[in-house]
């Protein structure tokens, strides 16, 4: 661990967490600054505590809630779970995104859809990236809301 302000920070993954970790996790887009080797934890805008190793979520509470998501409820977590109205994610993990994507893994039909109607711009413009390289046969429903709707997945939309 390090010491950066009034909390420490660990800089290497948890190893111990790695069999669980890889059947049970979340794959989200980390907020612009955290690195991919880092293990971390956030809380999203609704108060969701959320324990990870780079972008992969492997532990997630609510505050003051007395237990956890529990494990085949973490996976469901959506990608752009991390955002509200402001701020910007990571550029590594949208690309490696829509390249699951172009390869024919996608995200979630539903999370995608949901996040191209976000409140935040930034997020709309990543999924609507996500969603054009995997193309129709990755997400049909979005690909098709993009096509019928230029300003899906902008700033131009709310």
């Amino acid at each position: 661990m390090r010491h950066v302000g009034l909390f420490w920070r660990t800089v290497e993954p948890i190893e111990s967490h790695e069999g669980e970790f890889r059947a049970h996790a979340a794959w989200l887009v980390r907020p612009r600054g955290i690195d991919a080797n880092q293990t971390w934890a956030a809380v999203a805008p609704d108060g969701l505590v959320v324990g990870l190793v780079g972008n992969f979520a492997y532990r997630a509470a609510m505050a003051g809630a007395t237990e956890s998501v529990a494990n085949g409820e973490i996976e469901k977590l959506p990608p752009f779970r991390l955002f509200g109205a402001s701020g910007e994610g990571s550029e590594d993990d949208v690309v490696e995104m829509a390249q699951a994507a172009r390869s024919g893994q996608g995200l979630n039909e539903a999370d995608v859809l949901a996040a191209l109607d976000h409140a935040n711009p930034w997020v709309r413009d990543a999924a609507k990236r996500i969603v054009e390289a995997g193309g129709a046969q990755t997400n049909p429903q979005a690909t098709k809301r993009l096509a019928s709707s230029p300003d899906v997945g902008t700033g131009l939309r709310k």
